[in-house]
């Protein structure tokens, strides 16, 4: 495998390297064996970094004057350096004003353009050409985190940011069968001058050091076309991509940028009582049941129980198995969940066979959060081919009027397309905070706070992959956050459930937000979740909260450790019990339902799973029968989903 000299060799051009991450990639493009061109308007700043690169690392260096705004220099630029050696571009300069849009003239806002737009473009398009001819070389562009979405202050910058990743990104398609490789590099907050003259206070943001960005860029040149140079990137991306809309994106990184500068607006993740679509009524009164041809998707913790019931109830009739898993694909259903009977009914991965069968209703119990897009399609595909799907997975349709319209929107309208109707429900987000809150709501005169809890201990909860990663635990405090500890992430998880149950008091809330608190654990913990090393996180208390005049009044709260040693001092669930899902009404009189679940033979987790597919597999007859649409629990009568439930 060719050297990272030979492959970009025996130059690297690094435009805007005066200072900051542009100096971090000239060193480290010495580091590596190539010679540097260093590019700034500040060329005697660039000149002493030359100098000392040269004489620390031995290789060749020149210092090169521009002001990358004008375009006269750019074209210089490529002249000047014709008969250079160049196999590698970075382009790292831009500017940037930090504001409200209208604070700043047309002039500025064009000068962003062209230093970070026209800039990168004109030197990739001459070196690019030049690389395309001999068969080899590489161009970086600097991205930035706000070019995944606009962002309040930056909105122009952000624009600029998102062409250089639109761009990289094309370009690396193009020129990957030519030998050329292209990366764009999107970097977060990192420790420049500039960043720092930009009087960030929110000490909250995670900053990166640009040695840390420098490196890790250039390690990712020839293998990938995006790098988010962070773990905490990664999540962050992750988060906006698949666990949010962009309407919930922008106004997180609004909400972000805010915090982070000084004359800070007030901003508020508010609440989304607006005109929505509003689900059509639904029938009060139900015909006996009739039998249904039911799909069961996915045999994993869920799944396996879900796929128990269908089996064993006598209104329900098995006609398909989804299975993702190869080991599964070919046995019978029987097999997958524990029973001995066979049924004659083998998993498979053929989603378009599993439509073939014209099911009533598929059980789709896959995880989804981790992949909503991929989920988001099979439902759809589901729903258009007139087949109803009743869910446990992308929770965050268990409140369907306070979804993102990225998630809502396709979603109705498959149901529009094939008369069909989805619901998706569970334990928690689910029976907690809607039914189980109904119930105590229905025994007061008067509410001033509500608390809905999950107490639980997960430490035979046999889900690292997801719930254990997302939820930090083995964790160490300096490691970058887990996914759940993202800015905005619980609340697009349980903020529709404390909107909704707002709506459904008539309470305007002036604020939705989150808060976290992990607990570290003091001697080593073996259990089947993970092993947890002392300073590793064994316990997490985590919240969303609905507050009014400054006061949380609808909280809904998980406390969740492995083993009863883990935070001493949080609450435990009641009389020794292993978990409990509670509610706490304060009123008159107060109340409080505590729920436990429980299974002579399964954990009590375990328990809750069947828990969950009981919330779903119960509904399908009137989920069979009820006009096309997105239905929620409030839409569907109570004695609805005890029918059949004895036999």
């Amino acid at each position: 495998m060719a050297s990272f000299a030979e492959r970009y060799g025996s130059w690297a051009v690094v435009a805007g390297a005066s200072e900051g991450l542009g100096e971090a990639l000239a060193r480290g493009c010495a580091k590596r064996g190539l010679n540097v061109v260093l590019i700034a308007r500040r060329v005697e700043l660039a000149q002493q970094i030359a100098d000392d690169i040269a004489g620390a690392t031995g290789v060749q260096t020149r210092a090169v004057r521009a002001d990358l705004a004008d375009r006269h220099d750019l074209d210089r630029i490529l002249a000047d350096l014709a008969d250079v050696d160049v196999g590698l571009l970075i382009y790292n300069a831009a500017f940037s004003v930090v504001g409200p849009f209208w604070n700043f003239d047309i002039d500025t806002h064009l000068k962003e353009i062209d230093v970070n737009v026209r800039g990168p473009l004109v030197l990739a398009h001459g070196f690019g050409e030049r690389f395309r001819a001999r068969g080899r070389g590489g161009i970086v562009l600097l991205s930035s985190m706000g070019a995944l979405q606009g962002m309040v202050r930056v909105a122009n910058y952000s624009a600029t940011k998102a062409y250089n990743l639109v761009l990289a990104e094309g370009l690396w398609a193009e020129l990957r069968d030519n030998g050329v490789d292209v990366l764009v590099s999107c970097a977060g907050a990192t420790r420049t001058p500039n960043y720092l003259a930009s009087e960030p206070e929110d000490s909250n943001v995670p900053v990166q050091e640009p040695e840390q960005v420098a490196a890790e860029t250039l390690n990712a040149l020839g293998k990938k076309p995006t790098l988010f140079p962070a773990r905490v990137l990664r999540l962050t991306h992750f988060a906006f991509r698949h666990l949010m809309g962009r309407r919930t994106a922008v106004r997180l990184m609004a909400y972000a940028s805010n915090r982070t500068y000084k004359e800070q607006q007030s901003y508020s993740t508010g609440d989304r009582r607006d005109a929505r679509h509003r689900c059509c009524r639904y029938p009060t009164t139900a015909r006996g049941h009739q039998m249904r041809r039911i799909v069961q998707f996915s045999t994993g913790n869920v799944g396996q129980h879900s796929l128990r019931a269908i089996i064993g109830r006598p209104d329900l009739e098995l006609v398909g198995l989804h299975a993702a898993s190869p080991n599964k694909i070919g046995r019978d259903a029987a097999e997958l969940c524990g029973l001995t009977e066979p049924t004659g009914i083998v998993a498979t991965d053929d989603v378009d066979a599993l439509i073939a069968l014209k099911p009533d209703c598929v059980v789709y119990t896959a995880q989804g959060e981790t992949r909503p897009m991929e989920a988001l399609e099979q439902m759809s595909k589901f729903l258009a081919a007139g087949i109803n799907v009743a869910a446990t997975s992308m929770v965050w349709l268990v409140t369907p009027r306070q979804a993102d319209d990225w998630l809502r929107e396709p979603l109705e309208k498959a149901c529009q397309t094939g008369n069909a109707s989805l619901y998706v429900n569970g334990i928690d987000p689910g029976y907690s905070g809607d039914t189980e809150v109904h119930s105590a709501l229905s025994l007061v005169t008067r509410a001033t706070s509500i608390l809905v809890q999950e107490i639980f201990d997960y430490a035979n909860y046999d889900d690292y992959e997801f719930t254990g990663v997302s939820m930090g635990f083995g964790m160490t405090a300096e490691a970058d956050p887990p996914m759940l500890f993202l800015p905005g992430v619980l609340t697009t998880m349980w903020g529709g459930p404390v909107r909704n149950l707002a709506d459904q008091l008539g309470v305007e809330l002036d604020d939705v937000r989150q808060r976290i608190e992990p607990w570290y654990a003091d001697n080593r913990i073996e259990c089947k979740m993970c092993t947890v090393e002392p300073g590793q996180m064994a316990a997490v208390k985590f919240a969303v909260e609905g507050v009014r005049d400054g006061v949380p009044v609808i909280t809904m709260e998980h406390i969740t450790r492995l083993t009863p040693v883990s935070a001493p001092n949080w609450e435990y669930p009641p009389d020794g019990k292993t978990g409990v899902h509670r509610v706490v009404v304060e009123g008159d009189p107060r109340v409080e339902l505590n729920t436990h679940v429980s299974d002579p033979l399964l954990d009590v987790t375990e328990a809750g799973c069947v828990s969950t597919a009981a919330r779903v597999v119960n509904a399908i007859d009137w989920i069979c029968r009820a006009p096309a649409g997105l239905i929620a629990v409030e839409d569907i009568p109570q004695a609805e989903v005890i029918r059949g439930l004895m036999w």
